[in-house]
């Protein structure tokens, strides 16, 4: 998957990343065709860290 539309203040960072199916909680959504919802994103087990990890 293509991030194409970001509403963040690090959209110029995310957009474009490429990110496989399955991962993180929108490439869960793609995989399994089930919506997703998390009370806090961040603290959700299947939120994808990268973008953490590429800040910090």
């Amino acid at each position: 998957m293509i991030c194409r539309q970001v509403t963040d203040p690090q959209s110029d960072m995310v957009r474009g990343w490429r990110l496989p199916v399955g991962e993180g909680l929108v490439g869960r959504v793609a995989q399994t065709g089930q919506t997703i919802i998390a009370a806090d994103v961040q603290t959700d087990a299947r939120h994808y860290k990268g973008l953490i990890s590429k800040q910090g």
